[in-house]
């Protein structure tokens, strides 16, 4: 056993110091513990937000822009209710009876609900003169006139006719009486025309085989916050119990998709993650610290300072930002990972002392004055790297940093009061130290490897780090992640409102989602389809980054006045036939034919509600709302399609001057992208800067610093050429991970410094190796365990439902790894071969 550090004098500032905290332990702990009452309480009301426009700083024009767009429309987010059973009967009349509930009791909450389509059907049906085809409506006046000169011929005495006007048309290519019957052709046109409605049975918006029916619902409230989605989905819910789904068929079920779902599932995950997470890095922490210190009261101790310190962080946050979003809802892992590490040293070196016989006065001022300077310039550099986060344009990583960084100091100011307070009334029940026994020492195998191969180690480590460099700088161009299924949750894609929206975005043929964009005009509403269609039409569907752009006047009939022509000579043919004559089925089919050529054009007024709802704003105003539609052959969660969408619809320039803006959730996912590539590489590179310049400071030297910061630097060489290797992407949540690791890994390179340079021993080669195997045997193992808590922080999130949360983990781990192995190695064999250390 080393006795030299039971040798220390501990200067006369830590003696007092001690003695103080020795005094006043029981008046330290209730003043600690009230502030941590006040900060418990303030957290308490935080909330967590899921909404993305949340991520940008309020101002941002995208920002702005879908707030203006949320005032006029009310909302864009929808719910879809879904109603299963075997009998689609049974599923049509549940619906009924739900809609007609939802209407009486929701009607004012709701600004569009969709499950039929057989009144746009029949709308389509009675105006089919506007709105068949001129095209159809001119082989059916051919196929008439066809049955005119017949009916002609058959009546006169004549042996031929001599109207050469009526002369009957050829049948249509491919087609003949023999197959489509007399008029055959124009039953033909008229049901191509209601393709579109006759594919959904009754009417009803059904798929699956009538199995699965959807009722689509757009509240007028904005589904980004969750409550609200929340409150409105269970106040849907309260309805279904009403109208009782097993008085329709015993198997009939209802379920409930689209964002506002979504929305509400997302935060139910956050919310069994930060359970589950919580409980499993509280119990592997307390595993970790009992196995190394062998003693629960450590556990306790420690357990007791890292409470506090969250609770004030959390505190914190409830003043400062006033609610948690996905990144800053799981910093008590990292808090309490990270956290731990300056009461860890601070213990490990007090238990160092006792050992030695040392009093407990003694103990703890030594303990404090040769570890205060460390764990400080640790956590400060981690609260620095931390804050580097401020200059982000993306909110939530300034929350990030205000939350994290302030946790952490506040960690280490709890580590040097709370703890030695609870310490030394522990003391008072029972010595922590019994017959100078116990403890764990770095094995002596990993203590001798770097003081055997130092040359060995740095020549490998140079070696090892170029080739992560060219790894990385190859993988540069790729490294950010562009696509977006890989940020979802992991159980989005196979259960869940998530798998059940692609069930039913399989019944309707065009995008459920669809941009919406506000006008301030009807004019300025039609000129922007016309110049979003006219752009899909010269670049082609297959390379518009649009699919079609829909207004109010879309829905109005073109080239009416010449359709009205030609349904007029139609009528005339009617008119011209005996009817007498015809079969049954025949004059049904022109009697049809007859009912659907109204002689009048449809004008705005003449729309029916089902069409105009979509198109109404809140104030009641029809016509300025456009919506434009994603290309349905190009997957908007890749960036580069992604992109291309947003930027046609963002900055729509009408070709007079006027420019059209607008926004919608894939704007703001698409501005919180491209952010990160703004935002990345300044963090790190600051973050880098303001470590180098506080332990600059910290350590008073230059030799001391570039060992410290060399061996951390290498170290995040290390992570990022093995995550290049694995073709790890850079996302907005853990690109954190990069500027933060260089806060918390500095760590272990600076205790592992400090603890050599406080230890006894001459200048030369064998005095070096003396002083570091000390330094080692007792620090490297304290080293080890702050790693392993803090790596326990990070691997709790890799049980979580969200992507980006489990790339985050494992990639703040990887640098975990990384740095740590470059301090207990390599930093004690460069420490060995420079002889002016």
């Amino acid at each position: 056993m080393k006795s030299s550090p039971a040798r220390h004098q501990p200067a006369a500032w830590a003696l007092r110091l001690a003695g103080l905290l020795q005094r006043r332990a029981v008046a330290v702990m209730v003043a600690c513990l009230l502030v941590t009452g006040l900060a418990a309480a303030l957290a308490s009301r935080l909330s967590i937000s899921t909404d993305l426009a949340g991520l940008l700083p309020r101002g941002y024009p995208s920002v702005e822009d879908l707030h203006k767009l949320l005032a006029r429309i009310g909302g864009t987010a929808s719910l879809t209710v879904v109603v299963e059973s075997p009998d689609l009967a049974a599923n049509q009349r549940f619906a009924d009876a739900l809609v007609v509930e939802i209407k009486k009791d929701l009607g004012r909450e709701i600004a569009n609900l969709d499950y039929k389509v057989d009144a746009l059907a029949n709308f389509y049906r009675s105006h089919a003169a506007v709105y068949l085809a001129k095209a159809d409506l001119l082989a059916i006046e051919d196929e008439l006139k066809g049955a005119v000169t017949q009916a002609k011929l058959k009546a006169s005495p004549l042996p031929y006719d001599l109207d050469l006007d009526d002369a009957p048309a050829a049948a249509p290519a491919g087609k003949s009486q023999a197959t489509d019957g007399r008029f055959g052709g124009i039953t033909r046109r008229l049901d191509e025309a209601q393709k579109d409605f006759a594919r959904f049975p009754g009417g009803y918006f059904a798929g699956e085989g009538g199995k699965l029916l959807a009722i689509f619902i757009r509240p007028r409230s904005s589904g980004a916050d969750p409550k609200i989605a929340g409150a409105f989905i269970e106040s849907v819910q309260v309805l279904v119990d009403r109208v009782q789904p097993q008085k329709f068929h015993p198997q009939l079920k209802v379920s409930y998709t689209g964002a506002y779902q979504i929305s509400r599932d997302e935060q139910a995950a956050i919310k069994r993650d930060l359970a589950s997470t919580a409980g499993l890095c509280v119990g592997l922490i307390a595993l970790a610290v009992t196995l190394y210190f062998r003693r629960i009261r450590m556990v306790l101790l420690l357990g007791a300072t890292l409470l506090c310190g969250c609770a004030w962080a959390f505190g914190l946050a409830a003043v400062a930002v006033g609610y948690l979003n996905i990144q800053t809802a799981f910093l008590g892992s990292i808090i309490a990972g990270t956290g731990i590490n300056y009461g860890v040293m601070l213990l490990a070196r007090y238990i160092e002392e006792r050992r030695g016989g040392v009093d407990e006065r003694q103990a703890l001022a030594t303990a404090i004055e040769t570890s205060w300077l460390a764990t400080l310039t640790a956590s400060a550099t981690t609260a620095i790297s931390f804050g580097t986060l401020l200059i982000a344009k993306i909110s939530s990583f300034r929350h990030f940093a205000i939350i994290g960084g302030g946790g952490i100091l506040f960690c280490w100011l709890l580590s040097f009061t709370l703890l030695p307070a609870l310490l030394i009334l522990s003391e008072r029940i029972a010595p922590t130290v019994r017959h100078g026994g116990g403890g764990v020492h770095w094995p002596r195998p990993l203590v001798e490897l770097p003081l055997r191969f130092p040359r060995l180690l740095v020549v490998a480590s140079a070696l090892f780090s170029i080739v992560c460099l060219v790894v990385t700088v190859r993988f540069l161009p790729s490294a950010l992640e562009t696509d977006g299924r890989n940020l979802r949750n992991k159980t989005s894609g196979t259960s869940g409102a998530a798998k059940l929206d692609e069930r039913v975005a399989a019944i309707r043929s065009q995008s459920m989602t669809p941009g919406f964009v506000v006008t301030e005009s009807l004019e300025e509403a039609r000129r922007v389809c016309e110049v979003l269609n006219e752009r899909v039409k010269k670049e082609g569907e297959d390379k518009a980054p649009v699919k079609g752009c829909t207004s109010i006047f879309s829905l109005l009939p073109e080239d009416a006045a010449e359709k009205l022509v030609i349904a007029r000579r139609i009528l005339e043919r009617l008119d011209a036939l005996p009817l007498d004559s015809l079969a049954a089925a025949d004059k049904q089919k022109l009697d049809e034919l007859r009912g659907q050529l109204v002689l009048d054009n449809v004008e705005l007024k003449d729309l029916p509600e089902e069409l105009v709802r979509p198109f109404r704003e809140v104030s009641g105003q029809v016509g300025r709302l456009v919506a434009v539609y994603p290309p349905t052959t190009r997957d908007l969660w890749i960036a580069e399609n992604l992109f291309a969408f947003t930027d046609a619809v963002r900055h729509i320039d009408l070709g007079d001057g006027r420019v059209v803006t607008s926004s919608g959730d894939a704007v703001i996912f698409a501005d919180i992208l491209r952010m990160i590539t703004r935002d990345a590489p300044r963090t790190t590179a600051l973050a880098l800067c303001g470590v180098i310049v506080f332990v600059l400071l910290a350590l008073r030297g230059g030799r001391a610093t570039l060992h410290v910061v060399g061996v951390l630097v290498i170290g995040v060489v290390w992570m990022c050429g093995i995550a290049a290797f694995y073709k790890v992407k850079i996302n907005f949540f853990n690109f954190v991970a990069l500027p933060t690791t260089f806060g918390i890994a500095v760590d272990y390179a600076i205790n592992i410094y400090a603890r050599y340079a406080s230890a006894q021993g001459t200048p030369d080669l064998e005095g070096r190796r003396a002083r570091l195997r000390e330094a080692l045997s007792e620090t490297g193992g304290a080293v080890f365990l702050c790693s392993v808590t803090t790596i326990i922080g990070y691997a709790t999130l890799i049980i979580a439902d969200n992507l980006a949360l489990v790339s985050f983990g494992k990639l703040a781990i990887l640098g975990e790894l990384t740095c740590v192995v470059a301090a207990v190695v390599l930093l004690p064999a460069t420490l060995l071969l420079d002889r002016r250390s």
